[in-house]
Order: structure tokens, then C-alpha cells, then sequence
């Protein structure tokens, strides 16, 4: 059987399984990272855009390009812990960049 092409892959429809704000990237049960298109809350089907380049609230550390970045879900923040973290992508900071807790990192996500 042929394998058709259905979609470019940039948007998922999905299921939330707690409430969740526009913009502000959320992960799914299956570890793919979605910045939801509205405001939703659980059990509400949504479109989130599942690439592109986000500001994410960080740890306080020193990122730099290319780096990998990782969610703590408890703290809802990046950091550069691996552990129990789910990996969400690479730092897209232009430069190596010292960030405050609580300051964002870009995140290219899903990569």
C-alpha cells in the first residue's frame, strides 16, 4: 500500500487533559510538545502548532545555540536536566545567553 501525504505536520488536533492557554507551549501525553491555538480546558479538542521557535520560562542557567532543552513539568520551566524530563528541543538563542529564572529561552520544539 502506498503511504499518501495527508497533512505538512506543522498543527495537531487534539484531546487536552487539563486546561491550557494560547500560546503557551503544553506537552501531550505522547511527549510532542503543541502551542494551543485558543484557550481550552480539559477534555476540549484544540489545534496546536506542533514547530516553530518559542519562548519558554527557564531554570537560571547559561544556554547556547543548538543546545538540548528539557521540561520540567513540575516547575513548568526549561532546563538542561535530563532525568525525568521530557526532551522539548534545542536552544534557538542567537548567542550563548545567561537567563534568570523565570526569563524565557527560545526553544525551537520537537527537534
Amino acid at each position: 500500500m502506498a503511504s499518501l501525504k495527508i497533512q505538512d505536520g506543522e498543527a495537531i488536533t487534539f484531546i487536552t487533559s487539563e486546561d491550557v492557554t494560547a500560546g503557551v507551549v503544553t506537552l501531550l501525553s505522547g511527549g510532542l510538545f503543541v502551542s494551543p491555538h485558543r484557550d481550552a480546558v480539559a477534555g476540549d479538542e484544540v489545534v496546536g502548532e506542533a514547530v516553530g521557535v518559542y519562548a519558554v520560562p527557564s531554570d537560571a542557567l547559561t544556554w547556547t545555540p543548538g543546545q538540548a532543552v528539557y521540561f520540567n513539568a513540575s516547575t513548568k520551566r526549561a532546563t538542561q536536566t535530563a532525568g525525568s524530563n521530557t526532551r522539548m528541543g534545542v536552544c534557538w538563542n542567537g548567542e550563548s545567553t545567561v537567563v534568570a529564572a523565570g526569563d524565557p529561552v527560545l526553544v525551537k520544539i520537537n527537534v
